[in-house]
């Protein structure tokens, strides 16, 4: 399986666009006009860019998987309602009418949006715009000059009012690298000579930044490299102690949250800003791939943790800190049950749904849709040794909400502080 990296990314589809300017659109022109088929989420069906001329006008190319791209629709809905006599968000999308309307569907039971979003399954417009990696905005002035071409760091109440006053807005340009063709599921090698080998046997590589790749992460668990291999593509050095050190555990890589940086130079080990991240990622992105003989998951952490040390020679550890976290606890065993249908997992950030599976898999999957940014950890202590069924309708991020859901099954989440494993990396 394939983790994406810092960013969640879209492959660009390459179609047509003769019906479109030939040049880029570029901050500062007239954005090309464009025809959306199919809007929902809305009272209008279908629009043009053109028709909504007068009004300021931000285009958010996004993806229902894409979990930063959910994480801002509340903010986008919140500023959207209290300019909408001068603003309008418009989300575009390159998935079906369906699976769009699925997401809206499942959110409403939670948290009811009123974004519209069209569905581009061609993806043309994004291509138009270079579109690589989502979440990403076009600024539109009410004249239909594009002001601005950010990220999703730069969506804030502040600037969106700067930007609807027409006051000059000064935000960091987002760019996207053009994608090179690169296979993820073969070793990272770019001699033509692989080309005739049939198989690799063993080795390991660490090179800088490549532009174009896509940061993916990934420890194969079937095929041929399952146990073997674990490589990481244009991610930091702090992301590849992160693998080294969660040893397969926490979706295959330490918390973010839950990683301590105590370095001088905090620049060349961890970057945590989308825009320093686009300023210094060809300076201190690196591109990580580890094949070892024999498929053995120990011995391949052991010899990354190796690597690692060879190179950068922090020091690392692992502490116990008392941090702040969510503790789930049982209020009513009673309501806890299983009709013990076949195991099953559904979730984002506005709904979770689980049949037949154990209380573990509820506390992963709230930490995931929760984000590190809002919990450190999850601490499960029910000791309820069964399977569960439980279905969540919430905004997973609010703790308020979320618990008027558990409630329903006897449970409930506190906000308390717990000695919590942490990773340290130091000089």
């Amino acid at each position: 399986m394939l983790f994406p990296v810092l960013l969640a990314t879209h492959p660009i589809q390459a179609q047509g666009t003769s019906h479109l300017t030939k040049d880029p659109p570029a901050i500062g022109k007239p954005c090309p006009d464009y025809l959306f088929k199919t809007i929902l989420n809305s009272h209008f069906k279908t629009a043009r860019i053109s028709s909504f001329r007068g009004k300021y006008l931000i285009l958010d190319f996004w993806g229902t998987w894409c979990g930063s791209c959910v994480e801002a629709l509340p903010l986008e809905d919140s500023i959207q309602k209290q300019n909408k006599e001068k603003l309008q968000f418009l989300l575009i999308s390159s998935e079906t009418p369906a699976a769009i309307q699925k997401f809206f569907n499942k959110a409403d039971k939670s948290i009811p949006l009123s974004l519209p979003s069209a569905s581009d399954t061609s993806w043309l417009l994004a291509q138009r715009f270079k579109v690589r990696y989502v979440p990403h905005y076009v600024w539109i002035d009410k004249a239909g000059i594009i002001r601005a071409i950010s990220g999703a760091e730069e969506v804030t109440p502040l600037n969106v009012e700067k930007f609807i006053a027409g006051d000059s807005i000064d935000l960091a340009v987002k760019v996207d690298d053009p994608r090179i063709e690169f296979d993820y599921n073969r070793p990272f090698i770019t001699d033509s000579n692989y080309e005739k080998a049939t198989k690799v046997i063993a080795y390991r590589i660490l090179t800088p930044f490549v532009k174009g790749l896509l940061g993916m992460m990934s420890i194969p668990k079937t095929g041929e490299f399952a146990n073997r291999r674990i490589f990481s593509t244009d991610g930091t050095v702090a992301g590849l102690y992160r693998i080294a050190y969660g040893e397969g555990e926490f979706y295959d890589w330490y918390p973010y949250f839950r990683t301590i940086v105590d370095v001088k130079d905090t620049l060349k080990i961890c970057i945590t800003s989308p825009s320093v991240w686009n300023r210094y990622k060809y300076q201190y992105g690196v591109c990580y791939d580890l094949i070892i003989p024999k498929p053995d998951s120990a011995a391949l952490f052991a010899k990354m943790r190796e690597d690692l040390h060879d190179v950068y020679g922090l020091k690392v550890s692992k502490e116990m800190r008392q941090m702040p976290c969510w503790v789930l606890k049982v209020i009513n065993p009673g309501l806890l049950h299983t009709a013990s249908g076949k195991p099953a997992e559904e979730s984002n950030q506005f709904s979770l749904t689980l049949t037949n599976m154990p209380v573990k898999t509820l506390c992963e999957d709230i930490y995931e849709n929760a984000g590190s940014k809002t919990v450190t950890a999850i601490v499960d202590e029910t000791n309820y040794p069964s399977n569960i069924d439980i279905t969540l309708n919430a905004n997973i991020k609010d703790l308020d909400a979320l618990n008027k859901e558990l409630l329903k099954y006897g449970l409930g989440l506190s906000a308390e502080e717990r000695n919590i494993q942490v990773l340290v990396l130091k000089d």
